[in-house]
């Protein structure tokens, strides 16, 4: 039996949105086991046992590494789905956001046993708002969301034109190009 034409849609964005999820754990996982341990051995290469370079390697790195995985993630994402790609980012974003609930829920349960636990609650909360957001803008702003023309001008002429503006001081009724 044939596919109706709008299961048809519905089994290519599927796919589509499959695939991005595929593409999106991917990067993450070559950031994680490649790029991020490059970073820290370069971090640890230039900076001596003591002083600034150590507080950059201890304070500043672990901060600065969450947020690049996901700009990196929501750039690849981004970059392999060129047909929807604000759709294909903030569904992997979603994913990403989804998969951090089953661990939010038990920060909550445990916060309510014990208010020790809402300091580490409010971090975790913090964190994961800081990666989504971080894989919203690798993949739609700097992948340049929107930037994109939707037609492809043929010749010179095709493209806009300039509207006709009065020039000042002359009659209204005569306009200049």
């Amino acid at each position: 039996m044939p596919l109706s034409p709008k299961a048809g849609v519905i089994w290519t964005s599927s796919r589509q949105v499959f695939i991005a999820l595929l593409v999106g754990i991917g990067a993450t996982l070559l950031f994680q086991q490649v790029i991020a341990p490059a970073i820290v051995l370069g971090a640890r290469a230039l900076s001596p046992n003591e002083g600034f370079g150590l507080y950059i390697l201890r304070r500043v790195v672990p901060q600065v590494l969450p947020p690049l995985g996901g700009v990196f993630s929501g750039y690849a994402v981004a970059r392999f789905s060129r047909e929807r790609t604000s759709r294909m980012v903030v569904s992997y974003a979603v994913f990403v956001g989804m998969l951090a609930v089953p661990r939010l829920l038990a920060g909550i349960v445990n916060a309510a046993g014990d208010p020790r636990y809402i300091v580490g609650l409010f971090g975790y909360i913090a964190n994961n708002a800081v990666v989504i957001g971080a894989i919203l803008v690798g993949g739609l702003w700097l992948h340049g969301w929107g930037n994109r023309p939707t037609e492809v001008p043929t010749s010179l002429t095709d493209g806009p034109t300039r509207p006709e503006v009065p020039h000042p001081g002359s009659d209204p009724g005569q306009t200049r190009v």
